[in-house]
């Protein structure tokens, strides 16, 4: 019916607005996660710590040519559990940065 293509249409505009958000977030969260491993430790990375940086690489790539091109949206469910994962860092930062300025904001001066 009408009211379902319409509804199949605003959802998949959905998807196309908060794919590129949720790539956004997850290169943001890799800069994130970078910068807090290299704070805790001035060692050279380790194996993990290479094959995590592999990973997000390729999230990233294979994300960013989904960008570029107009993929089907199913090609790119394969790849969301990663792209999240990849962003949770980005996502705390911001969520602790909030908490942080909502408690400055509401203690008291005296």
């Amino acid at each position: 019916t009408a009211a379902e293509t319409a509804a199949i249409e605003r959802e998949l505009h959905l998807e196309r607005g908060l794919f590129p958000a949720l790539v956004i977030l997850a290169g943001a969260g890799v800069v994130v996660a970078a910068r807090r491993s290299r704070a805790a430790s001035r060692l050279e990375p380790g194996p993990a710590a290479l094959t995590g940086a592999a990973l997000a690489a390729f999230v990233c790539a294979y994300a960013a040519i989904h960008l570029v091109i107009e993929a089907q949206p199913r090609y790119r469910y394969a790849v969301m559990p990663a792209i999240l994962a990849l962003a949770a860092p980005a996502w705390r930062a911001i969520l602790t940065h909030r908490r942080e300025r909502r408690a400055t904001v509401a203690a008291p001066t005296g």
